[in-house]
């Protein structure tokens, strides 16, 4: 059976919240049941309590191992920052990137690491992984929809 503090920590990687305040401002916790409802519906691997070690850990490897999250927006005049999770053996390479705009055209080029950033790291079923943050200093141009 596994523990509630694991039941949080595997719902937290999903972005679910466990705990809530009612209509009279009680702050309440979700039944287990509710939440491994909810985590089934987001395509989580559990189909009860018993699963989580085994969920948790696949999470996780999944996380660390997904190098860019999947959709990156830059705000107009703002130069775009985010964090990239590559394998040790990779992490001195040159930022690269290609991006594709909402007209279609594509855009590449290189891009540098934050200045000020720090490279934090996770060992992650046996496999080291570092968290870089880079930068485009490049702006993309602003799309007007009509």
């Amino acid at each position: 059976m596994a523990t509630p503090d694991l039941l949080k920590n595997f719902a937290r990687l999903y972005n679910l919240q466990t705990v809530y305040r009612d209509g009279f401002g009680q702050v309440r916790t979700a039944p287990p049941e509710a939440i491994i409802a909810v985590l089934k519906s987001l395509d989580a691997p559990v189909k009860s309590s018993d699963d989580l070690p085994s969920a948790l850990r696949e999470r996780r490897q999944n996380l660390w191992q997904r190098a860019i999250e999947p959709v990156l927006v830059a705000w107009q005049g703002k130069p775009l920052s985010f964090k990239v999770r590559l394998p040790q053996r990779l992490a001195e390479t040159k930022g690269k990137y290609q991006v594709v705009l909402e007209t279609g055209e594509l855009q590449a080029g290189e891009c540098s690491d934050e200045p000020g950033g720090r490279v934090c790291g996770r060992a992650v079923e046996g496999v080291r992984y570092l968290v870089r943050s880079l930068v485009f200093k490049r702006k993309f141009p602003s799309v007007i929809t009509g």
